[in-house]
């Protein structure tokens, strides 16, 4: 008569045993992944928020430039929003900002600084010239005179600080290639505001109450939104990192519990 064995303690065991401290270590990691996933969805809608609010700021009527102190968080605010003012061009305090190309030719933006009705100045960015009409070369041809007033498109550039890579302006040829709004208040000698205003192709430019037309001026820029919005992928990565965690803590858990 043939006996049954017995498997009472042979063999191996089959099931999912992970063990108390990786569950806790997963638990916590697992918690961290989807917290940091969430907080870049949430991120992202107010990206999204963001930009929709910069376009309809671009394709809105102008408003007034506000009355602000110049250390006023408000400023922040106006990025994107189309502003209206009135005043006069210091042109012996003009620049070149920038190195772009139109078709086959080398140029800049013209920078010009407006000293405001109530006494403020601000630097407007009149468009692109070709770099032999850039400063130090006279730029009166391409700056109006007498009382001006325009709209454009005002960006908040208060607390932009050129990088590492950033060329050092050039003073002789009066080249910038970046915002610094301390730094170009010392070399102008001006107190300028934390915003710079954009002439793009919607503004109009009157000068002593009379619009003036296209010819002699400098081409003006087509703005576009330069907000960052990588949020999505950061989501992405942070749920998936979720995943691989849960899938081998899963393998783990059964591989202990097999051996």
């Amino acid at each position: 008569m043939n006996s049954i064995p017995d498997r009472k303690g042979g063999g191996r065991g089959f099931g999912f045993r992970p063990g108390y401290p990786l569950t806790c270590v997963t638990a916590v990691m697992l918690c961290a992944l989807v917290a940091l996933g969430t907080w870049q969805v949430e991120r992202l809608h107010w990206k999204e928020d963001l930009i929709a609010r910069a376009e309809e700021g671009i394709e809105g009527q102008p408003v007034p430039l506000p009355a602000l102190a110049d250390e006023d968080p408000n400023w922040r605010d106006l990025d994107f929003r189309r502003v209206s003012v009135s005043g006069r061009f210091i042109v012996g305090n003009a620049f070149g900002f920038q190195v772009s190309t139109r078709g086959e030719l080398v140029g800049g933006d013209l920078v010009v600084p407006m000293l405001l009705d109530d006494g403020r100045v601000i630097l407007v960015d009149l468009g692109w010239l070709a770099e032999t009409d850039l400063p130090p070369a006279s730029i009166v041809p391409f700056v109006p005179a007498g009382q001006v007033a325009l709209d454009g498109v005002a960006r908040f550039v208060g607390d932009i600080r050129p990088g590492y890579l950033t060329p050092s302006p050039d003073l002789i040829k009066r080249r910038w290639f970046d915002w610094h709004i301390p730094a170009m208040s010392d070399v102008t000698g001006l107190s300028l505001l934390p915003v710079i205003v954009d002439v793009d192709q919607r503004s109009a430019l009157a000068v002593d109450g009379k619009p003036m037309g296209i010819a002699n001026r400098p081409q003006p820029r087509s703005l576009s939104i330069d907000y960052p919005n990588n949020h999505l992928g950061y989501a992405l990565t942070w749920y998936g990192l979720a995943v691989g965690l849960v899938v081998i803590y899963t393998m783990m858990g059964f591989k202990r519990g097999a051996s």
